[in-house]
């Protein structure tokens, strides 16, 4: 190489002698490379057993959606174990609510006519079909 770009690279990125003369060798020591192996192994495997773990609360129940097979199965509350990458897990909320609607203004919940003209098969109003509660 020219002595013009070596000079050159030496400003731009530094020297790579050291204060003697003699030459830096960037020689990674079979330890040192050990080390680093087991570290990322360790945030690897604490990542895969963090996400195997799902917590499903309290009035909620947890559908398991198998990504291999496509199957599908229901676990309740409490701590659930995947199978991670394999198993992918949706909380759902299944406490029941209830609502009363009422044509009359000042019964129920919410002040107002809130109720639900219910309609026949043909479409039809159904005369006495008001809802009164529903639940979610």
């Amino acid at each position: 190489m020219p002595k013009q770009f070596s000079e050159l690279k030496d400003q731009m990125f530094g020297s790579s002698q050291g204060p003697g003369g003699e030459m830096f060798k960037i020689n990674p020591s079979a330890a040192g490379c050990r080390r680093y192996l087991y570290i990322g192994l360790g945030v690897a495997f604490l990542l895969v057993l963090f996400t195997a773990f799902k917590i499903v609360p309290a009035g909620s129940r947890a559908v398991i959606f198998n990504n291999i097979s496509g199957g599908l199965s229901a676990r309740g509350e409490g701590t659930t174990l995947l199978v991670p990458f394999l198993q992918s897990a949706t909380v759902y909320d299944v406490k029941t609510r209830t609502y009363t609607m009422s044509k009359t203004h000042e019964e129920g919940e919410v002040k107002g006519d809130d109720s639900i003209r219910a309609l026949t098969s043909d479409g039809q109003p159904g005369g006495r079909g008001y809802l009164r509660a529903i639940s979610s």
